[in-house]
């Protein structure tokens, strides 16, 4: 929320706020007060919907122009775009899934594409909405195994390794395995081919951006587990291309 939303949702919600204390003074009745509140209410939602769209279409231009400056295209197939992506780990999350502004370009001989994607977890009164900006890359390598790669995330990992979990770690690279989780569908010997001292090397480096990585059936699927300012998202596709090239 920027900040000329947040102070106009603070005043506005104030505004409401004291229309309640000012009845409630003035001898308003229960029935009075809770039709206050219901009006109230309504108007909070109808606020915040109306700021949330302004947000979506200020997030689309701002995309728009990112790709008009960057050589890049747009492409309004989202839904076909996210049909492809579905064998993946993150676009298989939660539900109420969404992929919008997405845009496609080349590097070299490298092409790829980058969007905004958004899935809810949890259920009842407690609901969250998971948001990431993420690039994906078409690999030039055919056969490429597939893995899961991310930074190490609080205790649960570390007991998972200690006790002989699913990651994969390599005994002669203490860093890479303390800072990140490996892991693969049944391919573990493939895998530990592919991730080259250079390539760890490069992980490792990455791990300082909380990133998430996965690769699978000539793509890379790459993000740092956020929704991205538009001021980040080169930065976004240039590790994306770098680890991809590492990849070959």
């Amino acid at each position: 929320m920027s900040l000329e939303e947040l102070v106009e949702s603070v005043g506005i919600a104030g505004s409401l706020v004291g229309s309640l204390v000012v009845a409630r003074r003035l001898g308003a009745s229960d029935t009075v007060m809770e039709v206050l509140m219901l009006g109230n209410l309504i108007g909070l939602s109808a606020l915040l919907y109306t700021i949330d769209g302004r947000r979506t279409k200020r997030r689309a231009m701002d995309m728009a122009q990112y790709a008009r400056a960057n050589g890049l295209w747009s492409d309004p197939e989202t839904e076909a775009f996210a049909n492809k992506l579905v064998p993946y780990s993150l676009f298989s999350r939660g539900r109420t899934r969404t992929l919008t502004n997405l845009v496609h370009g080349r590097r070299g001989t490298l092409s790829y594409a980058v969007c905004d994607y958004r899935y809810t977890v949890g259920g009842g009164r407690v609901l969250d909405m998971m948001k990431q900006t993420v690039c994906v890359v078409e690999l030039e390598r055919a056969g490429m195994p597939q893995f899961f790669a991310r930074l190490q995330h609080g205790l649960d990992d570390f007991v998972d390794k200690l006790f002989g979990g699913p990651g994969i770690d390599f005994e002669d690279d203490r860093e890479f395995s303390r800072l990140v989780v490996l892991r693969t569908g049944g391919q573990e010997a493939e895998v530990r081919r592919l991730f080259s001292p250079s390539v760890r090397a490069l992980i490792t480096d990455l791990s300082k951006k909380n990133f998430e990585a996965e690769g699978l059936d000539g793509k890379l699927i790459f993000h740092y587990g956020e929704h991205l300012n538009i001021t980040r998202v080169g930065e976004l596709v240039d590790d994306a291309l770098r680890l991809a090239h590492a990849l070959r």
